[in-house]
């Protein structure tokens, strides 16, 4: 994916339109359209104030990488939540967890409910069965 792309990706995903991302900026409606078409590219500062307010990584604005946050971004957040670090800590020493992520990574949630439920039904079957 490339910037003009990943730009009209980014815009829709917050609901907005072309005129009221321009707004946001003080731009036209027809700069940013021009983005959109790969007609012409922002400078830097302009993407860097792009980067900040989708609030993802200047290397997944311009297409590079499919990863939103930097490697720093995510290590600071799972810093600040010690659950969430935990569960960082069980699943990068276990295999089969990836494994499992994996296949449920692109799941829609109605399909992660059904997931968890069948999860839920195994759980109650190993305590029934272990008293």
């Amino acid at each position: 994916m490339n910037f003009s792309q990943r730009l009209k990706q980014l815009r829709k995903e917050k609901g907005l339109t072309l005129e009221k991302l321009a707004d946001e900026f003080d731009r036209s409606k027809t700069t940013f359209s021009n983005y959109e078409n790969n007609h012409r590219k922002p400078d830097i500062d302009l993407t860097i104030e792009l980067a900040e307010y989708f609030n993802v990584s200047i290397d997944y604005l311009l297409g590079n990488t499919e990863e939103k946050r930097t490697a720093d971004e995510i290590k600071e957040v799972i810093s600040e939540n010690q659950e969430l670090f935990k569960l960082w800590e069980i699943i990068s020493d276990r295999k089969d967890l990836q494994l499992l992520l994996q296949q449920v990574k692109n799941f829609d949630s109605k399909s992660i409910n059904n997931f968890i439920n069948i999860i839920n039904i195994i759980k109650k079957e190993q305590q029934d069965y272990s008293e």
